[in-house]
């Protein structure tokens, strides 16, 4: 495996190479040489980036520049799960200390690197990025790879960035990345509530990513059922009964009332194995208890995130977070549409 020194040494070439790559987006917008198509993505981002702003996120000069990269990808993020186990392996980051997943630029290496862990009896994932956040340490740019998803994955992936460069708090990648999914995907929607069609496109988007991800965390409880009934990670027998339950689990996803995704496919292709599992908790795990702050915070996103950034600064930021009482705002309810 890659030394600490080459890892780090790709990552410097890589941050590099995307911030060498940089336009300003105004110069974009304003080029003759830019397609209609791409122009009205950008400037869809940088009204994103004045709505951002609106909802208390930090912006700075975040976004405000565009680098055309090939592929679906910036990075490649590997996440491990030791053997029965589906809860992630972590990796230990200067400054920022331990993170569920580490990050590739070059896909090939990421490949090596979880083949090692494959060859160590670990269970792995390795999952395509279109952006992350330097929390401010660079001004991070606008990719080609972000936009091929489309205006509405576009806005939510930079709102659910801006989250990371406003609050972090260490040591818990959970909390940050599912308050960070929650703000991206409830935010989008309120971004576009003035264009109807487009607002009910991502209520979908998101209502059919939330159902998948429901059940695929309701099967990652199964698992760590058998888990932790299991005796020694040989047993033939803990191998059968996640193989069951995962058929089982596919097959409840086949059945889902998804709105745009096609269940089938969806039930066929979602990674299932543990490591991707352990990445669902990262992002998924507290999307229900974050719905309950937010409909307690009378669905005030701004409000949302102020309470956030308080609890940042607590000496427990997840308990204070989710401690919100019934007296604070309205009483539970369900995502709705």
């Amino acid at each position: 495996m890659c030394s600490s020194g080459c890892y780090y040494g790709h990552l410097v070439a890589g941050q590099t190479r995307l911030l060498w790559g940089r336009t300003p987006m105004p110069e974009m917008i304003e080029s003759p040489a830019t397609s209609p198509e791409l122009r009205s993505q950008l400037e869809t981002i940088e009204q994103a980036r004045i709505f951002a702003q609106g909802l208390g996120l930090d912006v700075d000069e975040q976004y405000t520049e565009y680098v055309a990269w090939p592929g679906d990808r910036i990075i490649t993020n590997l996440v491990v799960a030791e053997p029965l186990s589906v809860d992630s392996r972590p990796f230990r980051y200067p400054i920022l200390g331990e993170l569920p997943y580490r990050g590739f630029f070059d896909e090939g290496r990421a490949e090596t690197a979880a083949q090692v862990f494959v060859d160590q009896g670990y269970d792995v994932c390795l999952v395509p990025v279109s952006a992350y956040s330097t929390l401010g340490f660079f001004s991070d740019p606008v990719t080609a790879p972000m936009l091929r998803r489309g205006k509405g994955p576009a806005v939510e992936t930079i709102l659910h960035e801006f989250v990371h460069a406003t609050v972090f708090v260490d040591g818990d990648a959970g909390f940050n990345e599912s308050a960070a999914s929650f703000i991206g995907q409830q935010g989008s929607i309120d971004f576009f509530s003035s264009d109807p069609d487009q607002a009910k496109v991502r209520e979908q988007q998101i209502h059919d990513n939330r159902l998948v991800s429901e059940e695929a965390l309701r099967f990652r409880e199964e698992v760590r059922t058998i888990y932790e009934n299991a005796s020694e990670a040989t047993d033939q027998r803990v191998r059968e009964k996640r193989v069951r339950a995962e058929q089982e689990a596919r097959a409840r996803l086949s059945r889902l009332p998804l709105e745009l995704a096609d269940p089938e496919l969806t039930s066929k292709y979602v990674g299932l194995n543990d490591a991707c599992l352990a990445l669902r908790g990262t992002y998924g795990s507290d999307l229900t208890q974050h719905q309950v702050v937010f409909e307690r915070l009378d669905r005030n996103l701004p409000k949302f995130i102020s309470r956030l950034k308080e609890a940042a600064g607590r000496p427990d930021p997840r308990a204070w977070f989710f401690s919100i009482s019934l007296s604070e705002g309205s009483s539970r309810q369900a995502f709705t549409r």
